[in-house]
């Protein structure tokens, strides 16, 4: 569904060529020196050109003109889709031949002409993708996708009183506003870990303790490092 477009290089041994006529292979007529015309599907269709000159004289020329099939672009991005990190984009265009060019607008000021590519967005939100492939034909298809990019968040730890050999109540929060993730994961000094935002953990001395909190949205991870107070249990 590209416009196939055609030239006159006929010529009138030193006569005027008055009228031409094409028969563009599937009912369509015209008489431009250069016509263009857009196929209904691929196939070969039987084009003919028929001149005159000035003293009446007429030649006809029939050729057989292959229509190919247009390029089918597409692509998919793989999981997880998060902001300031590297989005893998694969090209799974087809075609009935090969292809010569692709041409890709990510939307934000940056464009690649590789087949398949990796981009990181600064900003999160919906981004408009395009993508142009181009066949060995210079036949071309254009797809235009939006993919939501999840937003960078920060984290906290929360507590209150903690002594040690003494069980303690942390609580991850989401300090960014808007953000709800899908899931949580501690890790602790001793190596024990456990899941969601409210944990019960047992510290076994006192101190300044290193804790590690994960939390998800989307497949997108943001990782805390803190170490919290825990208070010396009185002997």
């Amino acid at each position: 569904h590209q416009p196939t477009y055609f030239s006159d290089e006929s010529t009138g041994d030193g006569l005027a060529l008055i009228s031409r006529e094409w028969d563009l292979g599937f009912g369509a007529i015209s008489n431009l020196p250069s016509p263009s015309v857009t196929y209904p599907s691929a196939a070969i269709y039987p084009v003919g050109l028929k001149v005159t000159d000035e003293w009446n004289c007429a030649n006809t020329l029939v050729e057989n003109v292959n229509i190919n099939p247009l390029p089918q672009a597409d692509f998919h991005p793989i999981l997880p889709y998060c902001a300031e990190m590297e989005i893998n984009f694969a090209n799974i265009s087809n075609s009935a031949g090969t292809f010569s060019a692709f041409n890709w607008d990510m939307g934000d000021g940056q464009y690649y002409d590789t087949e398949s590519i990796s981009h990181s967005f600064s900003t999160s939100g919906n981004q408009n993708i395009r993508l142009i492939a181009t066949d060995e034909w210079l036949c071309k298809d254009t797809i235009d996708k939006t993919l939501f990019v999840t937003p960078d968040f920060d984290l906290d730890i929360q507590t209150a009183g903690m002594c040690s050999n003494t069980p303690a109540v942390l609580f991850g929060e989401v300090i960014t506003p808007g953000i709800t993730p899908d899931s949580w994961s501690w890790i602790f000094d001793n190596g024990q870990t456990a899941e969601g935002q409210s944990v019960n953990h047992t510290f076994g001395l006192g101190g300044y303790i290193p804790v590690q909190l994960t939390a998800k949205m989307n497949g997108c991870p943001e990782i805390l490092n803190k170490d919290v107070y825990v208070s010396p249990c009185p002997t």
